[in-house]
């Protein structure tokens, strides 16, 4: 479900709680149908790949958008702390 942003013209889609596997989910032939409805609809498309880079097989995903970003707990980091 696509919601607004408190930033104008903002808008994102949540995908909800991290999938155990989440190609499976990404490789779904509905999932590149919503993102070219996505894409056709919006200005600029930009995903948060955090967990989606670390899957070979979706990196075709990544076709649909017109940036991507890592999003990164800040517990990850080797400064965290």
């Amino acid at each position: 479900m696509v919601k607004s942003s408190y930033c104008e013209n903002l808008d994102v889609l949540l995908l909800g709680p991290i999938l155990p596997n989440p190609a499976e989910l990404i490789l779904q032939d509905y999932m590149g149908e919503v993102l070219k409805e996505i894409k056709m609809a919006y200005y600029m498309v930009v995903l948060d790949s955090t967990l989606v880079w670390l899957v070979s097989e979706t990196r075709d995903f990544f076709q649909y958008a017109d940036a991507s970003i890592y999003v990164f707990p800040v517990a990850w980091s080797k400064k965290a702390g």
